[in-house]
């Protein structure tokens, strides 16, 4: 079966400091896998997705409707960079291109793209999560480190993605779920195009 991470977002995320991203959570139990990335939409099916199927670097990333079973370019697995941070390449199941932000801009708007792996920042991700807090329903934004899984629990809640070089988020163009939205970054807002669901993927 699959589990999703239900989460909400804020733009209050990219306030946190680098120490802070660089503390980390780690989840015990989760285990490495591969990942459908959702928009939050409940009427919805729609994913990050490279078009076509492309194996060509530079190809830019789209949200389109999710197969059922799902292709392959549409399937990320989250893989630490070795910095001790806490970051995450995000690998395209099917290209085995990352995910990109071309010639490192920090300019809002920028379309994402695969890319060859060259280790740039530019290429690295943190994953922003919210964690419940106590009993009283309180919840706090918080950088996680470790494998993303279906075996993150429904306790965290959906995912921000942040650039380790420009700071921006991953953002779907124009809060649009039609097929061949462009999938950017910007700068955090707190609205509903810059938070996904992880679904666990084969």
């Amino acid at each position: 079966m699959k589990r999703k991470i239900f989460v909400k977002d804020s733009s209050r995320v990219l306030k946190c400091t680098v120490a802070a991203l660089v503390l980390g959570v780690s989840i015990a139990g989760a285990k490495a896998g591969n990942v459908f990335i959702k928009d939050i939409d409940p009427n919805h099916n729609s994913v990050l997705d490279v078009p076509n199927a492309s194996t060509a670097p530079g190809t830019g990333i789209q949200l389109f409707h999710f197969f059922g079973a799902g292709g392959d370019n549409q399937i990320w697995t989250f893989k630490p960079t070795g910095d001790n941070d806490g970051s995450f390449f995000i690998v395209n199941k099917h290209s085995g291109l990352v995910l990109d932000v071309p010639s490192s801009s920090t300019d809002d708007g920028v379309q994402l793209i695969q890319f060859s792996p060259q280790g740039g920042n530019n290429q690295k991700w943190f994953v922003m999560l919210r964690v419940r807090i106590g009993n009283r329903g309180e919840s706090q934004l918080q950088p996680f480190s470790g494998s993303i899984s279906a075996a993150v629990t429904n306790q965290f809640g959906p995912a921000l993605l942040v650039n380790k070089n420009s700071r921006k988020v991953v953002d779907i163009q124009g809060n649009s779920l039609q097929d061949g939205t462009h999938i950017l970054q910007f700068s955090s807002n707190g609205g509903p195009n810059q938070q996904f669901l992880f679904v666990d993927a084969p």
